[in-house]
């Protein structure tokens, strides 16, 4: 839910519930009780499921749109993780530059792209994914901001091969 909030929750069957409280009460190390009622209201009501629902509406809606720009400027290159999270890896096709000279170009024109071994991304071993990846997040722009930052990417790379 965040980590601002600092509640966790568990889903156990009906013959746990007490042991589970003992447990909590034993190791409870001073969880707010107001915060806590608040988020069970709000899981009981279902407010919760409307608000993933929503949200994953949403971020289907930025990743269709990466990777609709990705495509069109850039074709020939390797999206990963489109059904997955909130982030994506783009391995760069071979006629572009390197991925940290994209990210160089990238922050040019406002634009954050994250090598993957900048990326606190475990390493894969081979240089190839090191060198020509980067990681993209998208949950946090608008369609029309991913599309605009996706052509900049591709004007500033333009710019630079002359």
């Amino acid at each position: 839910m965040g980590a601002g909030i600092r509640l966790g929750y568990a889903v156990l069957p009906r013959h746990l519930l007490e042991q589970a409280r003992i447990v909590k009460s034993l190791l409870d190390n001073g969880a707010p009780w107001l915060e806590q009622v608040v988020v069970a209201d709000f899981l009981k009501e279902g407010a919760f499921i409307r608000h993933l629902r929503r949200i994953r509406r949403s971020y289907m809606a930025a990743r269709d749109a990466l990777i609709e720009a990705i495509d069109h400027h850039f074709p020939g290159g390797v999206l990963s993780g489109r059904e997955c999270g909130m982030h994506m890896m783009w391995t760069v096709p071979p006629n572009l530059p390197a991925a940290d000279d994209i990210q160089r170009l990238a922050l040019s024109r406002g634009v954050g792209l994250y090598p993957l071994s900048k990326a606190a991304a475990h390493e894969y071993g081979k240089a190839q994914l090191r060198d020509r990846s980067l990681v993209l997040g998208y949950t946090a722009l608008s369609e029309d901001e991913i599309g605009d930052a996706i052509a900049r990417v591709a004007a500033a790379i333009k710019d630079h091969a002359g």
